[in-house]
């Protein structure tokens, strides 16, 4: 059985590819993870393409292909399925979006899954190869309940800055209003056995990009994992929340395994947003301690912020690039606030009549498609536009760089790849 895995990407991505650029940086493991579980009985030829890294052909030599999307790219996913079958070729569509909206998903495929392909895939295809494909499979059970074969990063293009990447746990204990992370996990979490876990990390090397939303989310689980990999000598970079900071046995551990970078939804420097959000957990008070602490222990900070939540005014934008240049963060992704369909803000600002747009692709952190509260969508729009450019200048890649303890010039030259990511941002 042949079949095409693909990764659909939003409008940013593809248009890097057209121009021969890569903004995908760490490499997915989606398609790699469904890779190996499809059954050897079927006899399968893969391939796997990232739209975010390289374009999808126009002809395609396949008995089945499966696509995969997030909302920005669920209008690209729905446009190569309806090319591809009008060639006559099956499509199953799967990914956050489609998990969301899975009626709407169903118009422009054979069949939809629900929930984590690891449950519905093995099924779906042998189906499939008996003539029994079903519309909808849904599978919402525990990812992690049987062990996986390593993945074969081989398969991936060659055009990431890296493709040491692994994803070991899923959910998060959280519900900040704008994600839907826990809406799709019910708030329920997941991780892969420890022993699974360091085996694949002792096949990538160094150094490991964790893709979990929180690494740390499962404290227990955490704290084993750290353990064990300590003795691998690797260096690796995890997202995680400011909770960490607060739980020093946790940080010594992550200090002591290699943690050399975090990203951290900081989210706000306004602590009414970071309650609007529930995300009140977060003290904007200590914001400026947090990364001072994180640098001593030798990690890299990359800052993630959100603009226009309610309480947010044009205050917001100078407030926030002035912290992020006072506290000598590493790294900065701004973004403007976006209300996913599932997720509880899309339902609040559904009701109060706020939606501009259900245009899926305006669904990609950069463009404004609801009607802020004290900001017009235009002042967002802008103001993302401006915070890019005054933390990207060089005199502020300098200032932030060049601290004591910074990794220079490591730290300098992934300032210049974001420096370019930010002036690609188009609204």
């Amino acid at each position: 059985m042949k079949i095409i895995l693909i990764l659909a990407a939003g409008k940013r991505y593809r248009r890097a590819v057209e121009k021969g650029k890569v903004e995908r940086y760490y490499a997915p493991t989606t398609l790699l993870r469904l890779k190996s579980i499809i059954p050897h009985e079927l006899n399968p030829e893969v391939r796997i393409i990232d739209q975010g890294v390289e374009p999808v052909p126009e002809e395609m030599d396949a008995d089945l292909v499966g696509i995969s999307a997030i909302t920005c790219a669920a209008p690209e996913a729905y446009r190569l399925a309806e090319r591809i079958r009008k060639r006559g070729i099956p499509v199953v569509l799967g990914g956050s979006h489609p998990t969301l909206l899975p009626g709407e998903a169903s118009r422009y495929a054979d069949s939809v899954v629900v929930g984590f392909g690891e449950g519905a895939w093995r099924r779906l295809l042998l189906d499939f190869a008996s003539g029994k494909l079903k519309k909808i499979y849904c599978d919402f059970s525990n990812p992690y309940s049987r062990s996986y074969p390593p993945l074969h990063r081989n398969l991936l293009s060659q055009r990431y800055f890296t493709r040491n990447t692994i994803e070991v746990t899923r959910g998060c204990p959280h519900a900040c209003s704008f994600c839907v992370v826990s809406r799709i996990n019910g708030g329920k979490g997941w991780c892969m056995p420890v022993r699974d876990a360091v085996r694949e990390i002792e096949m990538i090397g160094s150094p490991v990009v964790f893709l979990d939303v929180n690494l740390f989310a499962f404290r227990d689980y955490a704290k084993k994992l750290m353990n064990e990999i300590a003795p691998l000598r690797v260096e690796w970079y995890a997202g995680a929340t400011l909770n960490l900071v607060q739980d020093k046995e946790m940080l010594k551990l992550a200090e002591k395994s290699g943690c050399r970078g975090l990203l951290v939804g900081f989210e706000s420097v306004n602590q009414e947003s970071l309650n609007w959000m529930g995300k009140g957990f977060h003290r904007k008070k200590y914001f400026y301690e947090a990364v001072k602490i994180l640098h001593d222990h030798g990690m890299s900070v990359l800052g993630c912020f959100v603009f226009g939540c309610d309480p947010d005014d044009e205050s917001i934008f100078e407030r926030t690039v002035r912290f992020v240049e006072k506290s000598g963060m590493d790294l900065v992704k701004y973004s403007i606030l976006t209300p996913l369909p599932g997720s509880y803000l899309f339902e609040k600002f559904k009701k109060e009549k706020r939606l501009l747009t259900l245009n899926w692709e305006l669904y990609d952190g950069e463009h404004c498609v609801f009607l802020p509260r004290n900001l017009s969508p235009e002042k967002l729009e802008e103001g993302l536009r401006w915070a890019y450019r005054i933390t990207y200048r060089f005199s502020s890649i300098l200032k932030r760089t060049l601290r004591k303890g910074s990794p220079f010039p490591h730290a300098f030259l992934a300032n210049l790849v974001f420096k370019k990511l930010s002036c690609s941002v188009e609204v």
